[in-house]
């Protein structure tokens, strides 16, 4: 078993073009990549790693709520927000 397969299937939340977090499932991580995919389905997309962090409700209804509310400014504000340390690949690469 590979080191990151250790960390499969968590849930991450990925910032997506126009800023949208979308829920996606951690897959494995490769240099500064981390690979992403729906959840339940096979195949899955590299991403850079400093857009996918670690996932949590309270953060993601934040996000969403931003994001449906068109409020850009929040939006872009909650992401700056989030620790380094939250980035997902950062987070299980460490746990290593």
């Amino acid at each position: 078993m590979q080191t990151s397969e250790l960390y499969a299937d968590k849930a991450v939340i990925v910032r997506a073009r126009g800023d949208m977090p979308v829920k996606l499932s951690f897959r494995r991580f490769d240099k500064d990549h981390c690979y992403v995919g729906h959840i339940g389905r096979i195949s899955e997309i590299g991403v850079p790693s400093e857009q996918v962090f670690a996932f949590s409700d309270e953060l993601y209804n934040k996000l969403i709520a931003a994001f449906q509310a068109q409020d850009l400014n929040r939006l872009r504000e909650l992401y700056a927000q989030i620790p380094v340390d939250d980035l997902a690949c950062n987070k299980y690469q460490n746990r290593l």
